[in-house]
């Protein structure tokens, strides 16, 4: 079984489909079925805004997530 990293506010995460586009997570919440979810920000364009399941965030065919070195 793979482990998987916690979502944490403050991660950034490129989405794998589009190097170019970089969200962070700004709040954690979870749905009305309990499943832990994100709000995540484009982080050069501030006014768009997601809510995500953790879980595809954590789907390294959907994103990556970045070091910090490279944020």
């Amino acid at each position: 079984m793979v482990r998987r990293k916690t979502v944490e506010v403050g991660q950034q995460y490129r989405q794998a489909d589009a190097s170019w586009l970089v969200w962070e997570v700004v709040e954690l919440f979870r749905d009305s079925r309990g499943h832990p979810h994100a709000h995540i920000q484009a982080a050069r364009n501030l006014g768009e805004t997601r809510a995500i399941a953790c879980a595809v965030l954590q789907d390294p065919r959907r994103y990556r997530l970045l070091r910090k070195e490279d944020q």
